[in-house]
C-alpha cells in the first residue's frame, strides 16, 4: 500500500488529472450501465415469474396426465407469430384468436405460457397474459375465456 501512496505522490499533477477524469467517467459508465441494465434486469426477473411457474405447472399436469398436444415446433411458431403481430400498431385480434384456438388442453397452454416467459412486446417485457389482457377487447377476452372452459383449460383472461 505504502508503494501505491509512494507512486501517486510522485506523479506528475497532470498524469494525476487525467486518471482521476478517466477514472470518475468509467465510474459513471459502469453506473449507468448498472442503472440502464439493472432496470431490465428487474423486469425480466419480475415477469419471468410466469414462464416459471408455468414449467411448474407443466411438470404437475405431466405426472397428472396430462400431456401437451403441441410440438416445440408448433408452440415456437405460435410465440413468433403473438410477438409479430402483438408488435404492430394496429393489432389484428382474429390473427391472434386463431394462433391461441390451436390450444387444446392445459398442458398446451400452460407449455405456450412458458415458451413465451417474457418478451419485449410494446413497453417493455410483459408475461403472455399480461399482452394478451392489455391488447385483446373484451370481447374477445370472454370468447376466448369461453372456449377454454370448455376444454377444460379454464379462464386465462
Amino acid at each position: 500500500m505504502n508503494i501505491i501512496k509512494q507512486t501517486w505522490s510522485e506523479t506528475h499533477p497532470s498524469v494525476k488529472t487525467a486518471v482521476t477524469i478517466i477514472g470518475v467517467g468509467f465510474g459513471a459508465w459502469i453506473i449507468y450501465k448498472v442503472i440502464r441494465g439493472g432496470a431490465s434486469i428487474l423486469d425480466t426477473w419480475t415477469s419471468r415469474k410466469e414462464g416459471t411457474q408455468s414449467l411448474e405447472e407443466l411438470f404437475i399436469l405431466s405426472s397428472q396426465g396430462i400431456f401437451p398436444t403441441l410440438s416445440d415446433a408448433d408452440v415456437e411458431s405460435m410465440v413468433n407469430g403473438l410477438k409479430s403481430e402483438l408488435n404492430d400498431f394496429y393489432v389484428d385480434d382474429v390473427i391472434i384468436m386463431n394462433i391461441l384456438y390451436r390450444v387444446q388442453n392445459k398442458a398446451d397452454w400452460v407449455k405456450l405460457k412458458y415458451r413465451w416467459g417474457t418478451q419485449d412486446v410494446g413497453d417493455g417485457a410483459q408475461t403472455l397474459t399480461e399482452i394478451l389482457s392489455e391488447r385483446l377487447y373484451a370481447s374477445n377476452k370472454n370468447s376466448l375465456n369461453q372456449i377454454y372452459i370448455q376444454k377444460g383449460i379454464g379462464a386465462i383472461l
